[in-house]
């Protein structure tokens, strides 16, 4: 191993597949004794129903949201319905037209 790496020695190249096995880049044992590494056997993933099951959880995610999403396009929330000249408030168009009298002049009076 040392020499496929082109390390000076095997102490090096030891410590540098220890260090990759403890990262979890190599799947494998290192067996110190005996100064070799037994790497594991390579299991297919998509040999599994793992990844369909990740796959079906998804879409059932997003169609649950779509179907939420409709649902609430459907039934809006109870709001009355308000005619365009109702209002909440007498001075809105006077706010609006910018002729409100000014808060800060009514305050002063007031204190006065």
């Amino acid at each position: 191993m040392a020499a496929k790496l082109k390390l000076d020695s095997v102490d090096d190249a030891e410590s540098l597949v220890a260090k990759a096995v403890h990262d979890g880049v190599i799947d494998a044992l290192v067996d110190r004794a005996s100064r070799t590494m037994h790497s594991r056997e390579i299991v297919d993933v998509y040999a599994t129903n793992e990844p369909a099951a990740a796959f079906h959880k998804r879409v059932n995610f997003t169609l649950d949201m779509h179907a939420q999403a409709v649902k609430s396009l459907r039934f809006p929330q109870n709001i009355k319905p308000r005619a365009d000249w109702e209002s909440d408030d007498d001075d809105d168009e006077d706010l609006i037209a910018g002729n409100a009298p000014d808060k800060r002049e009514e305050d002063k009076k007031k204190d006065a």
